[in-house]
């Protein structure tokens, strides 16, 4: 395919193209394993989606993706990583209301989440009482599939699909869309939003999501609750960041890979896009699925089976987002929750329009608060204010959001004027949904910004702005998604479009699938089995004023800025003064909104 040209800058037992979550779970887990490990970040924060961003001198923080995971207790898939990377003391969860970790409202019925299947099923017959035969129906063939394909492996429906004799409900229904489920057990419109009220977690309607999908995705957070990291969702790629320089390897921000370097049909290093060329044995790559295979190696080296299967890819509908600094404490109003809010309850008429590339007028919002989910920190937002992050599905054509070739290509949009007028509109629209919850919402807003598909292109360089990889629908899921090993010799996918899919404990947890196949053992398995790989004695000490943005934007001397004696209702920042303020957001990484 290609050829290596000579100046490179050193080499490595492995290379890793990203810095999201399953880039660094990779690396973590290649360096606690002996192998000398580069992790590249074209960004100058680690963590791709999971990471955080401050404004107004550091008192405001918003999590970018991290909001709430599930598989965090004891035994669990998350304390088991954690655990062999020696993290298990020093990344806490907090448990979000296990009575009702999320709450799902629509105009006629609102419904609370509760840990527990059979709690579930009760509270779901409880609230539609005149469907109680066709809800219970439809949960116990949820339930049924979810425990069929858990096998407690992180590639459950692939391996699930090779124990015939055990599925009965999975075979029947596993692979048939959930409306069809719907349409079985005669649920009414209000139901069937109510029970796919979270299916923004993976952004796939009824109607194109697999039973299977949807039982897994609520059999991750119903079998043992939702859970929050204290301190935000930065802790988690910092952690991981201090594993892999405390164990000999390398993580690099501010270093854009170009291309993937080629000798003799294998992957044997990268060309940054500054010129500097560095070799490995191994090239893992965790960038956008499509670029690593199209851009990253091209598409004319690719064989034409290969070239045409990735050209055919899908990619996830997005996100709009909008963040909220509000002169109110979250904890006063609202349950320790996610908020699911619903304008109307057809969740179908909501997905069209963003497959369509349309803008609706109402848009249905997921609604989430590092305050609320946080208690005990102080790291979002200074006593008595909150932050808030708003988010909703969103079109993915550039054209949708008045953008010509978009931000990969070289296109500076983010002054626009059709960009910001489509941007404005649909935050004026999550605006006007939110506030079915929190009707004085708009009065209590001091500080307001917005992140667009656009933005995560941006950032993360993903096609169509994707923050969840490929789409999730049967033909892309199971055994149908990409393995992370490829035809290419030497060269590894990560991240949220391989088989372990997306989503912060799949992302996690699917490192060890890919750095087991490039190991040549099955890291589940020694995991599974109390494995330890990190030595605790390397990792670092906590300075007093330990602040996850400086561990995850090495060689940055960022640290938060102390807050002495909060901010009056209406008045300045009592913390700084208008200068240290300035100084301060120098320090702060410029991060999604865009």
């Amino acid at each position: 395919m290609g050829v290596v040209s000579t100046g490179t800058t050193g080499t490595y037992d492995a290379i890793v193209i990203g810095a999201g979550l399953g880039g660094l779970s990779t690396g973590a887990l290649l360096a606690t394993n002996g192998c000398r490990t580069l992790v590249l970040e074209q960004n100058q924060v680690v963590g791709g989606c999971s990471q955080v961003f401050r404004r107004q001198g550091n008192k405001y923080e918003f999590d970018v993706g991290v909001h709430y995971i599930g598989d965090c207790a004891p035994g669990g898939t998350v304390d088991r990583l954690m655990r062999g990377l020696g993290l298990e003391d020093r990344i806490e969860f907090a448990e979000l209301d296990p009575d009702g970790f999320s709450t799902i409202t629509l105009p006629t019925v609102t419904f609370r989440v509760p840990r527990g299947w059979q709690a579930y099923e009760d509270r779901l017959a409880d609230t539609f009482p005149d469907q109680e035969e066709g809800v219970r129906r439809c949960v116990r063939t949820l339930r049924a599939v979810a425990e069929e394909i858990r096998a407690d492996r992180p590639d459950g429906l692939r391996h699930a699909l090779g124990r015939v004799g055990n599925l009965r409900s999975t075979l029947w229904w596993g692979l048939r869309p959930l409306a069809r489920l719907y349409d079985a057990c005669g649920l009414s419109q209000e139901a069937r939003t109510v029970i796919a009220g979270e299916s923004g977690d993976y952004g796939v309607p009824p109607s194109k999501a697999p039973v299977a999908l949807h039982a897994g995705f609520l059999d991750h957070y119903l079998k043992a609750g939702a859970y929050y990291p204290k301190g935000g969702g930065q802790v988690i790629a910092a952690r991981l960041t201090e594993v892999i320089q405390a164990h000999g390897s390398t993580v690099r921000t501010k270093a854009r890979v170009g291309s993937i370097l080629l000798e003799a049909d294998r992957a044997v290093g990268v060309r940054l896009t500054d010129g500097e060329e560095v070799l490995a044995p191994v090239v893992v790559s965790g960038a956008d699925i499509k670029r690593t295979y199209l851009e990253l190696i091209g598409g004319e080296l690719l064989p034409r089976r290969l070239r045409r299967k990735v050209e055919g890819f899908r990619m996830a509908l997005p996100l709009f987002s909008l963040y909220l600094a509000v002169d109110f404490d979250v904890r006063d109003r609202l349950p320790n929750s996610t908020s699911w809010i619903y304008p109307h309850a057809d969740i179908e008429a909501i997905y069209a329009d963003a497959y369509a590339g349309r803008m609706p007028a109402q848009v249905p919002v997921f609604m989430t608060s590092g305050t609320l989910k946080d208690p005990d920190g102080d790291h979002t937002a200074p006593p008595g204010h909150s932050t808030l992050e708003l988010m909703t599905i969103a079109p993915a054509h550039h054209g949708a959001w008045g953008v010509g070739e978009g931000p990969v290509a070289g296109e500076r949009y983010s002054r626009t004027p059709s960009y910001l007028a489509v941007k404005e509109k649909l935050a004026e629209a999550v605006l006007d949904t939110a506030s079915l919850v929190i009707p004085d919402l708009r009065e209590h807003i001091v500080y307001r910004d917005a992140s667009t598909p656009i933005t995560q292109e941006r950032f993360t360089l993903s096609t169509g702005g994707a923050c969840y990889g490929l789409e999730m629908t049967l033909d892309q899921l199971g055994p149908f998604r990409p393995d992370v090993t490829t035809p290419i010799r030497g060269l590894y996918l990560a991240g949220a479009s391989t088989k372990h899919q997306h989503g912060i404990v799949a992302t996690l947890n699917g490192g060890a699938g890919t750095a087991g196949a490039i190991l040549g053992r099955d890291l589940f398995a020694e995991l599974r089995e109390g494995a330890v790989y990190a030595d605790p004695a390397r990792l670092p000490v906590d300075p007093p004023d330990w602040d996850p943005l400086m561990v995850a934007r090495p060689g940055s001397p960022i640290r938060r800025t102390p807050r002495r004696g909060g901010r009056s209702p209406n008045g300045p920042d009592l913390a700084t003064t208008p200068g240290s303020r300035r100084r301060s957001a120098r320090r702060a990484p410029t991060s999604p909104p865009g």
